[in-house]
Parts: C-alpha cells; sequence; structure tokens
C-alpha cells in the first residue's frame, strides 16, 4: 500500500493511500471571537471512496489480520472484502432474517428468521463430521421439563454405534425397513401392527426361553430351550409336550381324528394312561383307525420250569409274546401263570390270543392289578393232549373312572 504525507505552508497535512484520503488541517489558535450568526458556506461533497474499516490492527507474515479494537463502527452500506484470515476476538450478532452464507453460490446460510433457527444446504450433502479418535457426535433437546437439555441421541465412536436415549416414535403406515432390499418391515397402519417379512429366507424368533404374550403380560405360547412348548387357554396350559410325548389338559374335541400307526418306542404308548386320555377327555364324532393300528415294538419271553410259571415282561411297549412251557391237557383242564408288567394297570384292558395253540384251548385274563394280572389256559376237550402255547398279548390304556 502505497502511503504519501505532504504538508503546505499553512498547515494543512495529507496522507494518501490506495484505500482513502485522510486531510488535516491544523493552526495556531486564534484569540476567542464572538460568536456569529452567520452560517458558513457548505462546502462540496466529497467523492465516494470504497468502504473500509478503520480499527487498531495487527499483523503477521501471512498476511493474516486481526481486529481487536472494532466495537462500534458500522458498514452502512455495500460489502466488505476481505481476502485474508480475519480474527475476531469478541461475538459476532446477525440480527433476525440476516444469514451467515457460505460457498460461491451462498450454498449453505445459517440463520435465525425471528421464530426458528435454520441451517439450509442446497447443494450436495450436508455432512457433520467429528475426527476426533473414538469421539462421538450428540444431540441433545428439552428434557421435557424446561430444565437442562438431555441427551436424544448419540453417534458413539468408541461403540461404533448409534445410541438412542429416548423413545422412537414412528406414525401410521412408517415402517422400520430392514435389509438390503427391505425384506423385513414393522409397522403399525392404524388398525393393526404387523411384523412382514418379504425375503426368501426364514423369519427365525430366537432366544433361550421364548414367550409369546398379551400386552398385559398374558403367556399364550411358552417355550423353553430343550425343552417343553405350552400352549395356553386364558393364562392356563392346555398342551404341552414332554420328553415322551404330548400332555393334553382338559377335554380334547375333535370332528374327525385318523390314525394310520401307532407306534410303541420309547414307552409313548405307556405313557398314555387312563388319567391322560380317557372316555371323558377324549371326546370325537368321528374316530377311525386304520389296520396298521398296533404296537410296533413288542417283547418276548419264555417259562423257565411250567406251565403255571410266572413270566414278567417289563419292556417300555405293554406287548409281546409269551412262549409257554408243554403242557398234556386233560379233559376240562385250567392252567393259570402270573404275567407281571409295570405298566398294567388296575382299569388297564389285557388281551390275549394264541399264536400256536390247540383248536380246543382258549385263553382268558383275570385278576388285572397294578404291574400284573392272571392268564389261564383252558381245554374243553380230552384230545387236546401234549401242547406248548404261544400267547400274544398287549395292554390297552382305558378309564381310570
Amino acid at each position: 500500500m502505497a502511503t504519501t504525507v505532504t504538508e503546505t505552508p499553512r498547515h494543512t497535512l495529507t496522507v494518501t493511500d490506495s484505500d482513502f484520503q485522510l486531510t488535516v488541517i491544523s493552526g495556531p489558535q486564534g484569540p476567542a471571537g464572538a460568536d456569529s450568526t452567520v452560517a458558513g458556506p457548505q462546502g462540496p461533497a466529497g467523492a465516494a471512496g470504497p468502504n473500509t474499516i478503520t480499527s487498531s490492527t495487527t499483523s503477521d507474515n501471512t498476511g493474516n489480520i486481526g481486529l481487536s479494537s472494532l466495537t462500534t463502527s458500522t458498514l452502512a452500506a455495500g460489502s466488505a472484502t476481505i481476502s485474508n484470515s480475519l480474527t475476531m476476538s469478541g461475538n459476532q450478532s446477525f440480527g433476525d432474517g440476516f444469514k451467515a452464507e457460505f460457498g460461491a453460490d451462498d450454498d449453505l446460510e445459517i440463520y435465525h428468521d425471528g421464530t426458528q433457527s435454520r441451517i439450509i444446504n442446497t447443494t450436495g450433502e450436508l455432512q457433520i463430521q467429528s475426527q476426533v479418535v473414538d469421539g462421538d457426535i450428540t444431540f441433545y433437546a428439552d428434557s421435557g421439563t424446561g430444565g437442562s437439555p438431555a441427551e436424544y441421541i448419540r453417534l458413539d465412536g468408541s461403540l461404533v454405534g448409534t445410541q438412542f436415549s429416548k423413545r422412537i416414535l414412528f406414525p401410521d403406515n412408517v415402517k422400520i425397513q430392514l435389509g438390503a432390499t427391505q425384506d423385513l418391515e414393522i409397522y403399525h397402519d392404524g388398525n393393526n401392527s404387523f411384523i412382514d417379512d418379504a425375503g426368501s429366507g426364514d423369519l427365525n424368533i430366537r432366544g433361550a426361553n421364548l414367550n409369546l404374550q398379551k400386552y398385559t403380560g398374558e403367556t399364550f405360547i411358552a417355550c423353553v430351550a430343550d425343552g417343553s412348548l405350552s400352549l395356553y387357554h386364558d393364562n392356563a396350559v392346555k398342551l404341552a409336550t414332554t420328553t415322551t410325548g404330548v400332555t393334553v389338559s382338559g377335554v380334547l374335541n375333535t370332528s374327525s381324528l385318523v390314525t394310520t400307526l401307532v407306534t410303541a418306542t420309547a414307552g409313548s404308548i405307556s405313557d398314555v394312561t387312563s388319567t391322560n386320555v380317557n372316555s371323558t377327555n377324549v371326546n370325537s364324532t368321528n374316530v377311525k383307525a386304520s389296520a396298521d393300528l398296533g404296537y410296533s415294538s413288542g417283547v418276548t419271553a419264555s417259562q423257565q420250569t411250567s406251565i403255571t410259571t410266572g413270566v414278567t415282561l417289563d419292556a417300555p411297549a405293554p406287548s409281546g409274546v409269551i412262549t409257554c412251557q408243554a403242557h398234556t391237557f386233560a379233559n376240562d383242564d385250567s392252567q393259570t401263570f402270573t404275567l407281571t408288567n409295570s405298566h398294567i394297570e388296575v382299569n388297564d384292558v389285557v388281551l390275549v390270543s394264541f399264536q400256536t395253540g390247540h383248536e380246543e384251548l382258549y385263553a382268558t385274563v383275570s385278576d388285572v392289578s397294578a404291574g400284573s394280572c392272571n392268564i389261564t389256559i383252558h381245554n374243553t376237550h380230552s384230545a387236546a393232549g401234549t401242547v406248548t402255547p404261544v400267547l400274544n398279548f398287549a395292554v390297552i390304556k382305558v378309564a381310570t373312572s
């Protein structure tokens, strides 16, 4: 910046540079004169100069300017252009509606319109970044009590996640969509709530113990890891799985029950006791059993001494084959032995038939009790002779009362 300083004999001091001209006229003070009532002539208007701001300044060797004492100066018209850095040591105030504008086309605006504060971006993305290692970006708002602001959202750099400290509210028909192609949706349409999985995979709801409940806490379905699954009615268990089958509480009503095969593996039939399935608890208007109905895993045993020697068949399936000792049956001869089986109950029906015998022989069952019954082989003809009977037996579980 070129500066010229000149002084005339009348003590006129002129300072000239490229931005402004300052003229100071000084002379000796004369004696006080009488007040004049005649106004002096008005001098001509000076030429308009460029807008400038004058203040105490500091500078460094980079050309940066720091304004430290500009406190009352006013820029009345136009705009000021600052080519280098400007350091402010005090607050900067913008009146309502006056904007801080950034970018060649004023793409970013920050201002207060008298009612709301606004940050407006008109080009590209609006990015808010924290480049501090493990640093957070936190959003605060009124706590609802008018007190100190409360945290609502935290972008947590150390946890690498977003933490919500307050409720997330979604209006009707606004969906939470998950997946690259939004396969999973959760929403409320104003009447009903939906969890929709429109993807090609499965919808898995997983947990160690899983309960499906009413919003008040009443249980509909309860699932225990490696354990039972229970179905409830009015918060009471009505059907539950067990290690050996299913337990039904109350009445089982069906309009059509079709059974094609009943097996007796691992004691499954023996667990259908008179207390679980009986005439009171099973009501059916159409119960059908196919020709395959029966026990698939019976056991065998043989008498050791004579035809009256007791036989023990304590297998899980209450059915089997008994091979009796040979016996010469006289006319009207009857021989009785005891069958021991812990699955026999006092109200069960034990069926016996001949696999090998004689046309004149027949068998009856008597004295059914908990764990045993008696089987008697009768001969109604003198010609039966010596026979080695082989008997089939099965236990049918019936009502307890």
